[in-house]
């Protein structure tokens, strides 16, 4: 069918693909030249039309004050709205992850779905809903940061395991400061948990309550846990690291103390 792009509303959280700039030129001057050849997909629940795929072309159909575009319209409901937007969107190429969580986030809270349903009815793996309702748990800096690639989606679900949105924030300077690898990063997230549940079963009344424990990490060289303050990460081949790794072996070796003298028996 034909609408207005008026009649189209657009949900309030939604995914949508990220194009580059030259790509986004390409494809307005297309629109430009030739009108919009693939229709917009709709989904129509009580006489209203709510977007499921297409932002870009309405947005473009707007700027340039097309009267009308063609659509394909699916009854259904607003559930079916972010179902079929988050089936879509994936299927066509790069979209951020912070609209996946936010999307599955919503299907979650305020339809009631769990994870099996939302994987069976998008054709996403379980393993990756469950990821993302973990990270749905994280404060907005964190999907910020991951969207920016700055963390790693490993690092957003180890601190999507922390309730406590204070600590979240710590342990993400953390990362950001000191380029913690996800292996790592995830034991601090342990030790931290594990202090903070300490914490709450013996409460210290006070500042030192609301202090962060210092986390620590494991030097890959002297294999000793240090403050992660102390540790610089760097990249080094493979065959440095056994060279470097050797060396400081040798070097711890000769600072240890000798075992004490043996008396031998008369």
């Amino acid at each position: 069918m034909w609408l207005k792009p008026t009649q189209i509303k657009i949900p309030d959280v939604r995914v949508t693909s990220s194009w580059d700039p030259e790509l986004l030129t390409m494809f307005r001057d297309s629109i430009k030249s030739m009108g919009i050849v693939e229709p917009i997909v709709v989904v129509l629940q009580k006489n209203e039309f709510w977007l499921v795929d297409g932002l870009h072309r309405l947005q473009e159909a707007q700027l340039q004050n097309l009267p009308k575009i063609q659509v394909v319209a699916i009854p259904g409901s607003l559930q079916d709205v972010y179902l079929k937007n988050l089936m879509l969107n994936r299927m066509r190429g790069k979209t951020k992850i912070s609209e996946m969580v936010l999307v599955i986030k919503h299907l979650e809270t305020e339809f009631k779905m769990d994870m099996d349903t939302i994987a069976r009815q998008t054709g996403l793996k379980r393993d990756y809903v469950e990821k993302m309702m973990v990270i749905g748990r994280v404060h907005p800096d964190v999907l910020k940061d991951l969207d920016s690639e700055r963390i790693h989606l490993g690092h957003a679900e180890q601190l999507g395991r922390i309730d406590d949105t204070d600590v979240q924030l710590r342990l993400l300077a953390q990362v950001k400061q000191f380029d913690i690898n996800v292996s790592d990063f995830k034991d601090i997230v342990e030790q931290t948990m594990k202090l903070l549940d300490d914490r709450k079963a013996n409460p210290t009344p006070g500042p030192a309550a609301r202090a962060l424990p210092i986390s620590t990490i494991e030097c890959h060289f002297c294999e000793e846990q240090r403050p992660i303050k102390q540790v610089k990460g760097m990249n080094v081949c493979q065959n440095c690291f056994s060279v470097a790794y050797e060396a400081i072996k040798k070097a711890k070796a000769a600072r240890a103390p000798e075992p004490p003298a043996t008396q031998e028996a008369p």
